[in-house]
């Protein structure tokens, strides 16, 4: 093969390794935090209004609750900006990441959060038992609500329930949340992972999001 002709190739791999690197560097800013999940310690945060995104990034970091400022400012970018971020006085986690604290700052702030950690693998049962330990609502509760399939059939048509549709991750509930505050924190995280691009992944090896789904319980499971 001549060079003219290698090098296209030689700048089609360049740009696949550039892409790859910048995807890694950003899902890193966005997913780890400056401090390992359940060791982090509370802190109360200030929001002035009307104060611009690049202040309250640059604070978040001199507070040691990002370890970099860009971090918030990719998670309001892909997370449609920050119109939807609240004044007031907020308490956030070090053990937080950025995506995780862009989406606590447009909730009403002095909310006081409960950390639930739902590790992969866990069914509704499951989870509906670790949700009564960290006190946020009764496991009856919890189950009731979960096997409501309304809240996902726009997506899963004929899902018999929420089974496997209820994203494993650290969440950090504000006080006062019940059953459903809860599985919607769940469900939109789930659909923030549709959005990464799982979906059409899904659909190039021929399943549907709910055969998807049903497998991915059962490989967890065993």
């Amino acid at each position: 093969m001549s060079r003219r002709r290698r090098w296209p190739w030689l700048v089609l791999l360049i740009v696949i390794v550039v892409c790859a690197a910048a995807a890694l560097y950003f899902y890193q800013l966005l997913y780890t935090p400056p401090h390992p999940p359940g060791q982090g310690v509370e802190v109360e945060f200030e929001i002035a209004s009307g104060e611009r995104l690049d202040s309250i990034a640059a604070r978040l970091h001199g507070a040691g609750l990002l370890g970099n400022p860009a971090a918030l400012k990719l998670a309001a970018f892909f997370g449609g900006g920050a119109s939807g971020i609240k004044a007031g006085v907020h308490l956030l986690r070090s053990d937080m990441n950025a995506w995780q604290i862009y989406e606590a700052i447009q909730i009403s702030p002095k909310a006081k959060y409960t950390v639930l950690v739902l590790p992969e693998g866990f069914d509704i049962f499951e989870i509906a038992g670790r949700v009564e330990e960290a006190g946020i609502c009764t496991a009856e509760e919890f189950a009731a609500a979960a096997r409501n399939p309304e809240a996902i059939n726009a997506i899963a048509p004929g899902a018999p329930s929420l089974e496997g549709y209820l994203f494993p991750d650290t969440y950090h509930v504000p006080e006062g949340a019940g059953a459903a505050e809860l599985i919607e924190m769940m469900l939109h995280r789930f659909r923030k992972e549709l959005d990464s691009g799982i979906e059409a992944k899904l659909r190039e090896a021929g399943l549907s999001l709910r055969e998807g789904v049903v497998l991915a319980s059962l490989i967890a499971r065993e």
